[in-house]
């Protein structure tokens, strides 16, 4: 933001410059920007059902996989979105997510597609979660947090640990 700030200043042209974020506090952007227009749209686009665990589980990887499993098997059609800390777990749930999807029986549920989505991942690998499905099929995205950016059609179920890997700045570093 600071070197858009400085890009604008410097700029000669009528430059324009577009920030759509959903978590944005258009009050402190106003401020940044000295009083640049806002337009806010409130609200949610479709109802929205949080459910928390009762108990804190031993495994995240393992729990978030028990949830998926279970969505994917009991309810109905709609994607799947689980948030992972980091590649090695999304790598070690999606294995275990197709172990698991592979022993059900056939015809017991929808098929489902399962694919990783982190930033580490080759860009042709990674829109694949835009790709469409063949038909009766389910499709079991496991992100890090890269894809709170991102709309994904379809996606129905979200399934979050609450635990984010987060890189801390720190300006002596710097």
């Amino acid at each position: 933001m600071g070197l858009m700030k400085r890009l604008v200043k410097l700029r000669t042209s009528n430059l324009k410059v577009l920030i759509k974020l959903a978590t944005l506090d258009g009050d402190k952007v106003l401020n940044f920007f000295r009083d640049c227009p806002v337009l806010t749209i409130s609200g949610k686009l479709y109802p929205v059902e949080i459910l928390y665990s009762k108990e804190r589980p031993s495994s995240y990887v393992e729990s978030s996989l028990e949830i998926a499993i279970d969505i994917h098997v009991h309810e109905p059609e709609g994607d799947v979105l689980i948030f992972m800390t980091e590649q090695d777990d999304i790598e070690k749930l999606v294995s275990k997510l197709e172990d698991k999807v592979r022993a059900l029986e056939e015809g017991s549920c929808m098929d489902a597609i399962i694919l990783p989505l982190h930033g580490s991942l080759p860009p042709e690998l990674q829109v694949r979660v835009f790709s469409p499905l063949p038909p009766n099929c389910r499709r079991i995205i496991v992100a890090t947090n890269i894809a709170e950016t991102l709309t994904v059609d379809g996606v129905v179920y979200v399934i979050h640990s609450g635990y984010v890997k987060k890189r801390p700045y720190n300006h002596l570093l710097a």
